[in-house]
């Protein structure tokens, strides 16, 4: 009995000390939270400051006692909530947030990138010669995502690589790669030039030296006696052309798995039936069609070269009509005493058909004539109702020299030419209706480049004098009668010559 009143009374003791130990066993709920941005991916250019404000939903509103990590590219950069960062460089920076509740150790994080990309991705590129050294400059336009103003930027190449570009300066040619989403993060720009380290590919996004062309051939040994004129980068093959008219290609078998400058020219000039002294690579209207042109002036003819993931190696066709050709049309496969003077791809839709237009001469009679080449089509053109043969107007009216200049504007029907005894007069010349049309006069300052902005409402022209002006060409102001300069800006030396640059691929180029 003694025993089960001392138990009793063992149990009261516990139970009054469990009453009266307040707080000495009081348990923590679990806090919970989760890490979100309203953007995955901020882009911005080098140099400008990015500000990163998580979204951040705390379990039961309790947002005490937790601190932050940012880190950017694996160091940390910040333990504020707010990250704040400067980009130094033109690349895209892996950013994660670690969120730790401190009470308990705990750590929720969430990742997203910042594209830091430099001002000239996009915009007009500009190549001249200034005291016997060839230069790069650029021509930013307003947009919403940078300043809203034109910029000018002067000798980049020399900027980004710490010497001089070469000398001779002679062309510009934009070209991106096909990856495995279409999109390529920055282009290249080719730029050719005769003198100094010649023909030189440099990074769209950066201006710095990737590679020199000479070097890209197999074994690093460009044939004899090469000299670069024009080249075209469709996305399963890519063409140079020397001066002497032979062609060499290099050909990418799965260019989703591969890169820029990832297979090398062939050395051995392109075998071609009846041989051939090309005198010019007429690119097609979309760089997603998987064809383009060349001008073989030895035989007067058009060369159809299909280049596509199912073959092993680029397939040359000489062009042709396979019906009867209506009065007046000169044969594209036999162009007798015509020669090319321009030809230009226009119209295009991606992966689909295209349309040409050539301006062709024998002596003082000069002719545009217009024809299709539909999706997959293997050397063979289409006529409809809207193509036709007929006396260049340009001509006939007096406006064109041999020093003139051409550039078709793709989505439209249009084709802007240089004249003048002086070649400082701009006209145009409408396809649909065969008529010319003077647009402005530069005074003297001859025209040496023109290339259209995208949208092709807008036309950069550069001057022999260094001067680069931005022309409204929009219908209305066709229409009105006179021009309407956009921006002008000087300084840049002789310009040999003036493209638009895209941001992305998949644009008209």
């Amino acid at each position: 009995m003694k025993n089960v009143i001392y138990l009793s009374l063992l149990m009261m003791v516990g139970l009054f000390s469990c009453i009266k130990d307040e707080g000495n066993y009081k348990y923590e709920a679990i806090r919970d939270a989760k890490v979100s941005f309203e953007t995955y991916t901020v882009n911005c250019f080098v140099h400008d400051e990015v500000k990163v404000e998580p979204k951040i939903r705390f379990g039961e509103g309790d947002s005490t006692d937790f601190s932050y990590e940012w880190r950017v590219d694996y160091e940390v950069v910040s333990t504020e909530r707010v990250l704040e960062f400067t980009p130094e460089q033109a690349k895209t920076y892996a950013c994660r947030l670690a969120l730790k509740d401190n009470r308990n150790g705990k750590v929720y994080s969430g990742t997203m990138s910042i594209v830091a990309a430099t001002v000239y991705q996009s915009g007009f590129s500009i190549l001249y010669e200034e005291g016997g050294v060839s230069k790069l400059g650029h021509i930013n336009l307003p947009s919403v995502s940078q300043d809203e103003e034109y910029h000018a930027y002067y000798d980049l190449y020399r900027e980004a690589n710490g010497e001089d570009m070469g000398s001779e300066p002679v062309k510009l040619v934009q070209h991106f790669f096909w990856n495995a989403t279409n999109y390529c993060k920055w282009s290249e720009l080719l730029v050719i030039q005769n003198g100094g380290q010649g023909p030189v590919e440099l990074n769209g996004n950066t201006n710095e030296k990737e590679v020199l062309t000479r070097e890209e051939f197999v074994g690093g040994n460009p044939p004899e006696n090469f000299k670069l004129v024009s080249a075209f980068y469709p996305f399963y093959m890519n063409i140079v052309l020397s001066e002497d008219g032979k062609i060499y290609t290099r050909f990418f078998n799965d260019p989703k798995s591969m890169g820029y400058h990832s297979a090398a020219y062939n050395n051995v000039p392109v075998y071609i039936n009846k041989g051939y002294k090309i005198g010019q690579i007429i690119e097609t209207a979309h760089q997603y069609l998987k064809h383009f042109l060349l001008y073989d002036e030895l035989n007067g003819r058009l060369i159809h070269v299909r280049s596509a993931y199912y073959t092993t190696a680029e397939e040359y066709r000489e062009l042709q009509y396979t019906g009867t050709y209506p009065a007046g049309f000169i044969p594209v496969n036999n162009l007798g005493d015509y020669e090319l003077v321009y030809g230009a791809a226009y119209g295009g839709t991606m992966q689909g058909s295209t349309k040409y237009a050539l301006i062709l001469r024998d002596g003082d009679d000069w002719k545009v004539e217009t024809f299709g080449i539909a999706a997959n089509a293997l050397g063979v053109i289409t006529l409809d109702a809207l193509d036709k043969c007929q006396t260049f107007s340009g001509k006939t009216d007096g406006y064109v020299t041999d020093r003139s200049i051409f550039r078709i504007l793709r989505n439209r029907t249009y084709i802007f030419f240089s004249g003048g005894v002086n070649n400082d007069e701009l006209y145009y010349y409408d396809l649909s209706t065969g008529k010319s049309y003077h647009y402005t006069s530069l005074n003297g300052r001859a025209i040496m480049a023109m290339h259209p902005a995208e949208g092709n409402k807008e036309l950069g022209v550069g001057l022999e004098d260094g001067t680069f002006i931005l022309f409204n060409v929009e219908d209305s102001v066709l229409k009105a009668g006179e021009p309407v300069v956009l921006y002008e800006q000087g300084g840049f030396g002789r310009i040999a010559d003036v493209i638009y640059k895209y941001k992305l691929s998949g644009r008209d180029m």
